[in-house]
């Protein structure tokens, strides 16, 4: 059997040949099994696209393979249709999906129709009449042209971000690049990505979101940074109360002419209830130039107590980060300047200073990869995301 490439860009026919000498070698080393034969000629192009007949002591068993170039759950859930149409022709036979990799809901989609699966990475669970045979937890080592190296890269993030800040909306190829900024053959490749993952639906108007919690999820969970420049961070520090020192970093920026707007804790607090409020985060699209002690802040060394910062500045690496920010209420802010210590006149002025955050499912995925606060995340999620869904 030959070594597959991890670069590999299948078709049909090596799909074909590396399922076939994998299942033979796999039913092979069953003890009880005597002999494998394997047969590609289907009846006049019908059926499935080779069948592998499993003899013991005792009887045999037919097994129906369908492949396909992709393992996603689209194309699984058309190959067990197709092996459902085609199980007629064959009496009491065992329909199995194959494909270089098969992602988890894939798998679970042949499990609930009573199908068997493998994939070329070394995953596989065959359970008929006597057999069962369960591998699982390979990773994927195959790259194909359309699979996405992963959710982090920022025109893909672009594309994911409108449309979880979009959730019932239908959208036409063209109309989803331009709103996002970038290519229509960008949008094409992202979503035919996540139409074989069902996450997202082909509509006569359009496609929409099917799926926007699995969409979220995988985003997050993808956004590790390897497919884009890391963002860089700066940690201030400032004996100013929170608000005030929120109004100070944003007029700050709005003299640079700098796009700025709150994040993490700083944003989560406008929308979620009982969120705790340890530091302020916030986006700059330039950092060039950082306050200093003549805006009342100062620098947290490089020498180990950086962490000490209670302000965090993060250069946003794309201007996506952006897409969909808000004003927040006046009064959304009033409970974290100190009003007890201040004048009516004093806090009225600070809370109407005009405060931006970024869209929900962005701070949400900073909460989660930026600044590790999942507790927080769970509760913006809770309270302010899903209820939009």
């Amino acid at each position: 059997m030959k070594k597959m490439n991890k670069t590999h860009n299948f078709n049909k026919k090596s799909v074909v040949e590396e399922a076939a000498a994998r299942l033979e070698s796999l039913l092979r080393e069953a003890g009880f099994v005597r002999r494998v034969e394997i047969r590609k000629e289907m009846r006049k192009g019908m059926g499935p696209d080779f069948t592998a007949e499993v003899f013991t002591e005792e009887r045999s068993f037919v097994l129906l393979v369908e492949t396909r170039t992709s393992g996603e759950p689209r194309l699984a859930r058309e190959a067990i249709n197709a092996l459902t149409a085609s199980s007629a022709m064959w009496s009491h036979a065992y329909p199995v999906f194959a494909a270089p990799y098969i992602s988890d809901k894939a798998a679970a989609i042949a499990r609930e129709n009573g199908a068997g699966y493998m994939d070329l990475a070394g995953n596989c669970r065959l359970s008929f009449d006597m057999v069962y045979i369960y591998t699982a937890g390979r990773n994927n080592p195959f790259r194909g042209k359309r699979q996405l190296k992963s959710f982090a890269h920022p025109k893909t993030m672009r594309i994911l971000r409108v449309l979880l800040c979009h959730p019932h909306r239908t959208w036409k190829t063209g109309e989803l690049a331009a709103e996002a900024g970038v290519s229509l053959g960008m949008v094409s490749t992202v979503a035919g990505r996540l139409k074989d993952m069902e996450i997202i639906e082909n509509r006569k108007r359009g496609i929409s979101l099917a799926q926007p919690k699995e969409l979220l999820d995988r985003w997050v969970g993808g956004s590790s940074g390897e497919d884009g420049p890391a963002e860089s961070v700066h940690r201030l520090s400032s004996f100013m109360d929170r608000v005030r020192a929120e109004n100070a970093l944003a007029r700050f920026y709005e003299k640079s002419g700098v796009d700025f707007a709150f994040t993490g804790f700083s944003a989560a607090v406008h929308l979620a209830s009982g969120t705790d409020y340890p530091e302020i985060h916030a986006y700059v699209s330039d950092d060039a130039a950082v306050p200093g002690k003549a805006e009342g802040f100062e620098k947290s060394s490089d020498n180990g107590n950086c962490a000490k910062g209670n302000i965090v500045l993060v250069k946003a690496q794309d201007k996506g980060v952006f897409y969909g920010k808000r004003r927040v209420m006046p009064s959304s802010r009033l409970q974290y300047c100190n009003p007890a210590e201040k004048t009516v006149e004093v806090v009225e002025e600070e809370i109407r200073m005009p405060m931006y955050i970024v869209s929900p499912v962005q701070v949400y995925r900073d909460l989660h990869v930026l600044f590790g606060a999942t507790a927080a995340a769970g509760k913006l999620l809770r309270q302010a995301i899903e209820p939009s869904w």
